[in-house]
């Protein structure tokens, strides 16, 4: 398959759309992260339209460090890949929760921090 069959088949979602535009080298701007434009798998069902993408197009999934270079929000999930693929393979559930519990480090690579249970502004706001 190539990207552009990919993208128009109809599997894509925002966070198989980031790897795609790293990938291609068509993210104009990797602050369109905080726009919703670029963005993580938050559940099984948005990783799994990533782990089809790198299944259609496999050599790109030995280049997925790209996407950590481009947006670093993407460093934690790329470097669990291996394992957050055999969950989505035997239990999408369990994928969701490993996701899930990745998402502070997702955020705290990006310059966020926690500041109490739903906050998160950018550190340099923490330390004004």
């Amino acid at each position: 398959m190539t990207p552009q069959q990919w993208l128009y088949s109809g599997d894509t979602g925002v966070s198989s759309l980031t790897i795609f535009h790293v990938m291609t080298g068509t993210v104009v701007d990797p602050t369109d992260c905080y726009r919703g434009s670029l963005d993580i798998p938050y559940d099984a069902d948005d990783f799994g339209r990533c782990y089809r993408l790198l299944k259609s197009i496999p050599e790109w999934r030995g280049r997925l460090t790209e996407a950590a270079t481009v947006l670093r929000k993407w460093a934690p999930l790329v470097e669990r890949w291996n394992e957050l693929e055999a969950l989505y393979e035997t239990s999408p559930s369990l994928c969701t929760d490993r996701l899930f519990e990745l998402y502070p480090l997702c955020m705290k690579a990006e310059g966020w921090v926690r500041t109490g249970n739903y906050s998160l502004p950018r550190d340099s706001e923490v330390r004004k």
